[in-house]
């Protein structure tokens, strides 16, 4: 059974957190706080850099987590894999919704700037805007570049870039969604 050693290069502290040879997606939260695990079973976990304890654990994937992403509040974690499905979780309520609809595997994640966006991509080449207030998509764009392999936000969020598995990369104006615009949004 392999465990996770995680180093403070500051201090030399040595920690173990996690155990388990299926472990292999490692993304610490902004805060360095916690660090989310994503499973090749299909399993997230969340577990606390001091005390090096689990803090959350969840099983809501069919196979392998390709890709985790927090909020920038840390309040909310996505994971997305192998089986096509976005998960959101709510940290501080213990709640957790898939959200369902692309595809094919679920390749990157990235939250908005202000939080309100949850981005999803997939290897069929579409990007999907997750509304975070209503856990409903709001605006579908395709890549025509294959596979999407990275997205990533501009600090001030007015843009967004995306590269294709054939080596594009796309630079986007950044969709802004409120609650009262989705009903407007065509897919």
């Amino acid at each position: 059974m392999l465990a996770w050693r995680i180093r403070d290069v500051k201090s030399g502290r040595v920690g173990v957190v996690g155990r388990g040879n299926d472990a292999y997606l490692p993304l610490p939260s902004p805060d360095g706080k916690w660090l989310a695990l994503g499973m090749q079973n299909g399993q997230v976990s969340v577990w606390d850099f001091v005390t090096g304890r689990l803090s959350y654990s969840f099983h809501e994937h069919t196979n392998e987590v390709y890709a985790l992403c927090f909020s920038h509040a840390e309040s909310l974690l996505a994971s997305g894999g192998m089986d096509k499905r976005v998960v959101l979780y709510d940290l501080r309520r213990g709640v957790r919704e898939r959200l369902d609809g692309h595809g094919g595997e679920v390749t990157r994640l990235a939250f908005a700037p202000d939080g309100r966006t949850l981005v999803s991509t997939s290897a069929d080449g579409t990007i999907r805007f997750w509304s975070v207030a209503n856990r409903q998509v709001a605006l579908t764009l395709v890549h025509d570049g294959g596979p999407i392999t990275a997205v990533a936000f501009s600090t001030d969020g007015n843009l967004m870039a995306t590269s294709g598995a054939d080596g594009t990369v796309r630079l986007w104006p950044a969709a802004k969604l409120d609650a009262a615009d989705l009903s407007s949004r065509v897919q």
